[in-house]
């Protein structure tokens, strides 16, 4: 799921991809970290899976992909992207769907960061687009279908490191890995989806209002996969601004 697009397709250190109920939160570039919140959802397991071995179950509460080199996170745009048309670059970040954009309820919405209780924050990397599925419907208030919607299924972080460099996986403050700058690109996947195939024309996109709880329920979108096949596992929001992933209560710092 690396980036196709001939401007950002150098080979990187690290490939980390995130799939699933999740919410990004980016700070300011050039310095600023991303931070991943995770939707608490029934049924639901947040995995990680490490060049192909065998997946674990991820329970730590903060869970830190942090570099002793290059520090910020960027975001891989090409301009504006068509999510009706397909029409756009295809790793384009732009793709990742904003509640609080004009897709949705185009403002700022109230939130409860407190039902965050899992989070990832990474310190470096450049995040786009690494996978759209075409099969999603949007629909509206009162379930008026308002769009056929192309939309992020992946999200893709590429991490590149200087001879000398290391990334270092943290679990709650915990070192439990290390990457370095190899001849082979070290592989990390992030799953966060349901135990068993949803139904077509369901979703899981109502548990988003959780945190955004300041949503009646008549105002209320969804975004519904229409395929028999589709697992619905790729429904992830972008975050406007940084303040819905603030430092959970009691966390650790970082190592």
């Amino acid at each position: 799921m690396a980036i196709t697009s001939s401007a950002a397709s150098a080979q990187p250190s690290v490939n980390i991809t995130f799939e699933g109920l999740l919410i990004f939160a980016f700070e300011k570039e050039p310095n600023g970290k991303c931070f991943v919140g995770v939707v608490p959802c029934p049924n639901h397991s947040l995995r990680l899976t490490i060049n192909d071995q065998k997946s674990i179950e991820l329970t730590s509460r903060k869970i830190s992909f942090i570099s002793n080199g290059k520090q910020g996170v960027t975001k891989y745009t090409k301009g504006s992207v068509a999510h009706k048309s397909r029409l756009g670059d295809e790793n384009d970040l732009g793709w990742l769907m904003a509640i609080e954009g004009s897709q949705f309820h185009n403002s700022k919405l109230q939130k409860d960061v407190n039902v965050i209780q899992q989070r990832f924050e990474l310190n470096t990397g450049l995040f786009y687009t690494a996978a759209r599925t075409s099969d999603a419907i949007i629909r509206g208030p009162q379930g008026i279908v308002v769009d056929p919607a192309t939309i992020a299924a992946t999200i893709g972080c590429n991490i590149t490191l200087e001879d000398g460099e290391v990334l270092s996986l943290l679990l709650d403050g915990i070192l439990v890995n290390e990457f370095k700058s190899e001849a082979e690109i070290n592989k990390i996947k992030i799953e966060y989806v349901c135990d068993t195939p949803a139904l077509p024309n369901t979703g899981d996109f109502d548990f988003f209002y959780q945190v955004y709880n300041g949503v009646p329920t008549q105002d209320r979108f969804d975004v519904i996969s229409t395929s028999k096949q589709s697992k619905a596992r790729g429904l992830t929001l972008q975050a406007r601004n940084p303040d819905l992933c603030p430092p959970i209560e009691g966390e650790p710092p970082i190592g």
